[in-house]
């Protein structure tokens, strides 16, 4: 089920697409000083889980939050601002589609002059995602996990 995106590969104007597209990854830190070490979730249990990370990818940009994660509530805490923000820029990726670890080397979401962009984006990974409203959006971390 779903609705075709082949009009709009073929550039039809009258199609409508979502402003971008959403995915999640989990995480589960054992050592918060060292958050970005060894925090796999291969065979592990979603209750186990520690943090979740919500990206939206738009033709411009991805900009993802990590967020806490509730294990016995399966739910992230979007009452509490982001652990960590990362904000990327795609305009410009110079080994689109091929070459992967050409981009995505620096993070400006900390960034004065990307302020705006990491303020609407944030809003609109909300909205998306359906986040309770009075959810917290604090967006000015940069630590990643």
């Amino acid at each position: 089920d779903g609705t075709s995106l082949v009009p709009a590969m073929q550039g039809s104007p009258e199609v409508q697409v979502k402003p971008g597209s959403l995915s999640q990854f989990p995480r589960r830190v054992k050592d918060p000083k060292r958050a970005w070490h060894s925090n796999g979730i291969d065979h592990a249990p979603s209750s186990s889980f520690t943090h979740m990370g919500y990206s939206l990818r738009t033709r411009e940009w991805r900009y993802t939050e990590w967020l806490e994660w509730d294990g016995s509530r399966l739910e992230a805490h979007w009452d509490r601002p982001p652990l960590g923000v990362e904000l990327y820029d795609h305009q410009a990726d110079p080994g689109f589609p091929t070459d992967f670890d050409s981009f995505e080397n620096e993070n400006l979401a900390g960034a004065a002059e990307y302020a705006n962009v990491t303020a609407h984006l944030a809003r609109q990974l909300r909205l998306l995602v359906g986040a309770p409203s009075g959810a917290a959006s604090n967006p000015g971390g940069t630590f990643v996990i």
